[in-house]
């Protein structure tokens, strides 16, 4: 009986012994997963600017409705001219929501040329030149003469007024691994269109998704001024236009009820509720 007791004892500090390791163990495989970088796949998001690590914190659903809501296309017409309403550091923050777009398996499609000043001018040279390689038929049926006259009157009523053009670009392969269907990285490009506005429409800037002169915004003169290949598959998907206004945040504008375009399914049709 004694012998028993003693081989009991001995096998309790055994198993005490045992979970001691095991407990050991798990714990070093905690500080370890804690102490290695996540990948890139499970970021939690961008640090806030200047606290690199930290989350940033949200708005609420109210400010991100409202944001949404106060979101409105103003044309050049509407603007107070060009001068430095629109600064450079205003730019970056409109690219940098842009980029954080979502892109399926993250090719990021999106590239952006951005005009300011002067340099409009190229733009808009390029647009004439599109047209003068182009046929009657492309322009409409209108005469190389009769179309520039007309965008000759565009360019004082409307481009002269704008401070910045942002041409809005996609690559057909982002990646050299990775080939989407074109709808996808289109859509990825206007997500990132969005993304920008939003930002514009929260620095209380004026603008709009340009989709610009079809002849010149498709045409080689353009490619070769933004720096893609049409042999590629590459597009121009338009320009954004940007400016400043006294009519920032007094446009009214509706839509009709989500529910008219809604439906929704709680159960499966085929079987019944």
């Amino acid at each position: 009986c004694e012998g028993m007791e003693v081989r009991w004892q001995r096998l309790w500090l055994l198993c005490n012994a045992s979970a001691s390791v095991a407990l050991a163990l798990a714990l070093w495989r905690l500080r370890r997963a804690a102490s290695e970088p996540k990948p890139k796949d499970e970021e939690e998001g961008p640090p806030a600017r200047g606290a690199k690590g930290k989350k940033v914190p949200l708005p609420d659903v109210h400010q991100t409705l409202a944001l949404l809501r106060g979101r409105r296309s103003i044309f050049p017409k509407d603007y107070n001219g060009r001068g430095r309403a629109v600064t450079d550091e205003d730019v970056q923050l409109l690219l940098e929501g842009a980029n954080w777009a979502p892109t399926h398996k993250r090719t990021e499609p999106w590239r952006f040329v951005v005009f300011r000043g002067e340099a409009l001018n190229l733009v808009l040279e390029a647009t004439v030149e599109g047209n003068r390689a182009a046929s009657a038929k492309e322009r409409g049926g209108e005469t190389f003469e009769e179309w520039h006259e007309d965008f000759m009157q565009s360019i004082e009523k409307k481009w002269q007024r704008c401070d910045v053009l942002i041409a809005l670009n996609m690559l057909r392969q982002a990646q050299p691994d990775k080939r989407l269907p074109e709808w996808e990285e289109m859509s990825a490009v206007a997500c990132a269109v969005q993304n920008l506005h939003l930002v514009a429409t929260s620095l209380g800037l004026a603008g709009y998704w340009s989709s610009w002169n079809e002849v010149g915004r498709d045409s080689e003169a353009m490619a070769k001024l933004l720096g893609i290949s049409k042999q590629a598959g590459d597009r121009c998907m338009g320009f954004f236009v940007l400016g400043s206004s006294d009519l920032v945040g007094k446009v009214r504008s509706g839509r009709g009820p989500v529910a008219e375009k809604t439906r929704w399914l709680a159960s499966n049709p085929m079987f019944g509720a």
